[in-house]
């Protein structure tokens, strides 16, 4: 383990949803503005546990994937500070099946604008990876805003931001 002033670890158990380990889990770390990936790791088999450094000053697309399982993301913006930090992050992950659902946390917009920033496209492409390799899954996007500002305008925002997911998904 270390602690290098500047990092920050990550770490966590990577469970399904009745709370047994995933044993085989591939954990994707990409620079989310150059899309550049900058890692690859795999949990534990038995436990289900991980473990991995980040450096300062990058913001990063953590992305979990298991066989059979709907991915799993985070997004971590690791500031320039001198100091060390630690991140602990519990992942539980899905089968595919109806009815299951993942937060996308890497689909990114300007404030009050619903147009797809470039640092979404990681995410986005791993959902068109999924609906690839399962080609009969019908999907439901959602979207949402904070709570700042006028209910009726993020409302109708919220729903522009899913319409934006679903446009780029239809074209590619």
């Amino acid at each position: 383990e270390s602690k290098a002033k500047g990092t920050v670890s990550v770490s966590g158990m990577i469970k399904d949803v009745a709370g047994n380990p995933i044993p085989v889990t591939t954990i994707s770390v990409k620079d989310n503005l150059s899309g550049a990936l900058i890692a690859t790791y795999h949990s534990n088999s038995e436990s289900g546990l991980y473990f991995f450094i980040l450096d300062k000053g990058k913001d990063y697309n953590i992305s979990y994937d298991a066989s059979n399982y709907l991915f799993q993301s985070l997004n971590v913006n690791v500031p320039k500070k001198p100091d060390y930090s630690e991140i602990r992050k519990d992942i539980t992950m899905e089968k595919v099946k109806v009815g299951a659902s993942i937060v996308m946390n890497n689909i990114f917009f300007d404030s009050g604008k619903s147009t797809l920033r470039k640092q979404s496209n990681l995410e986005l492409e791993k959902i068109l990876k999924l609906l690839k390799e399962y080609d009969h899954l019908k999907i439901e996007i959602s979207g949402h805003t904070d709570s700042k500002g006028d209910d009726k305008l993020n409302m109708n925002l919220s729903k522009q931001r899913a319409q934006s997911v679903v446009t780029y998904l239809v074209k590619k």
